[in-house]
């Protein structure tokens, strides 16, 4: 991958994340959760996902870095 397509965004909500990024937890991390149970399939993470995005604009806190939020929200349930 270039340089250009690792710098570019992608909207999660209304918050930019990173394509690599977002594409590994697509196709990584988030598919884990479809082994799960159905109460943690992969509809609650992006659920959850939402919400994190959700509290964090409510908070306004911007030494928080929103990839980190999306990260820690897409992990949560993975143990």
């Amino acid at each position: 991958m270039n340089t250009e397509q690792t710098n570019q965004k992608n909207f999660v909500g209304d918050t930019m994340i990173s394509v690599s990024l977002k594409n590994y937890m697509e196709s990584e991390i988030i598919p884990r959760y479809d082994q799960l149970d159905t109460s943690h399939a992969s509809p609650h993470i992006h659920q959850v996902i939402a919400n994190s995005f959700e509290i964090l604009a409510e908070l306004n806190l911007p030494d928080v870095d929103p990839q980190m939020c999306y990260v820690v929200a897409a992990y949560h349930d993975l143990g």
